[in-house]
Formats: C-alpha cells, structure tokens, sequence
C-alpha cells in the first residue's frame, strides 16, 4: 500500500494492475527479506484486497509503533541534527478531523470523529507522523479547547514515555496558548512556540500588548 503511494498510483485499480510486473514483484520481495524467483508461479505480489484485508486485523498500537521505530531510527541516524530548534526537535501538535461515521440513528456530534495529531516537523519541509490521540467528541469552541487539552495530557504522556531523553518542542496554534499546555510542556523539560493572536484571548492580548508599549516594544 505503502509503495503505492511513492508512486503515485490513484487507486487501488492502478496498483493491482503493477503488482505482478517483474521489477515491482522483486522490489516487493526485497523490501520483504523474502528470496525471490520470477520462474516459480507460487510467488506474487499481495493484491491491494489482501493488504487491505492483513491491515483490518492489526491493531493501530502495532500499526503505531512502527512510526516511533522509525522516528527513533532517524534520531539516532542524526537526521534531524540540522532540525533542531534551540536543541530541540520540533513536534507540531494539531486536532483533526479523521472521519464522518454514518447512521441515522447518530446526532451530528456523535458523527464527526477527531484526533489529536503530533508530527515531527523540519525547516525542509519533512512532515513525519509521530501519535496520533482520540478526542472526545464536541459542540461547541470551548467544549474544543478543553477536550483537545485533556487528549493532548494524554498524548504528552505518552511521548514522555516513548522518548524519557528526548528534547522537544511543542509547536501549537492559539488553542494551545494556555498555561495548562505550557505547565505540561514545562513539566516534561519541553520548550513551546504557541500561536498568540488577539481572537483568542482578547483580555491576554491586550494585557501583553499594553506591557510592550510600557518597555518601547513594538510590533
């Protein structure tokens, strides 16, 4: 499945119809540890059906911690040594939308499905998925706020345990810009660069504001 996306296949139609291509079988195999034969009928490539099929029945923790083996991979090769921000690699935390669940039965707020995503990112543009975190289901802007605070507690944790030594820093837009985030940021020796906007947090804003025009600071 994964192949199929480096090469940019459109659909599930497309890949099956390279599966069996010699060089692509040989790839697949290789890739695999697997010997590989082009004479012996018994050895093809898996149809995207049955990718499709092995993936629905292995958990997402598995699925999970090859990204933290890869991610830990890239540290150690030192992939990351010019990425570093104040000697910290930089993990954006952001909450999106996965999928609309169907069913009439369902009110809209049991319908929509969100997660809290935290993704490495470099100045070179890489955009490597870390954790991925549910989020309770909400109405409202606040009801957003607090549920996607109590799903990153939870995702924080979970990167503390996964990397005990690892400096990080939180990137996160104005949501993010509270103290509860920055004391679990603090908490973990973690540094932050939280979005800081007026919309947000008018009271804050102009608080800030008025205390940089009281030391000649200007935007």
């Amino acid at each position: 499945m994964i192949l199929g996306f480096f090469q940019h296949l459109r659909s599930r139609h497309q890949m099956d119809a390279t599966r069996n291509a010699r060089a692509y079988s040989q790839t697949v195999f290789e890739l695999s540890g697997q010997p590989y034969d082009a004479d012996d009928p018994e050895l093809h490539t898996a149809c995207s059906q049955t990718c499709r099929n092995l993936l629905a029945d292995v958990s997402t923790a598995a699925l999970e911690s090859v990204l933290v083996q890869l991610v830990r991979y890239l540290i150690r090769s030192k992939w990351f040594r010019d990425a570093t921000l104040w000697g910290c690699l930089c993990v954006a935390v952001d909450g999106t939308l996965c999928e609309r669940k169907r069913g009439a039965a369902l009110s809209d707020r049991e319908k929509r499905r969100y997660a809290l995503e935290a993704r490495i990112i470099t100045p070179w543009g890489w955009d490597i998925p870390l954790l991925t975190e549910a989020v309770d289901a909400y109405d409202s802007e606040r009801e957003k706020q607090d549920c996607e605070y109590r799903a990153f507690q939870r995702l924080a944790a979970r990167l503390k345990e996964l990397f005990p030594r690892q400096a990080f820093c939180i990137v996160g837009d104005a949501l993010y810009c509270s103290r509860p985030i920055m004391d679990v940021c603090r908490s973990n020796k973690w540094e932050f660069v939280l979005v800081f906007k007026e919309g947000a947090m008018p009271k804050v804003y102009e608080a800030v504001q008025s205390a940089k025009r009281r030391v000649g600071m200007f935007d």
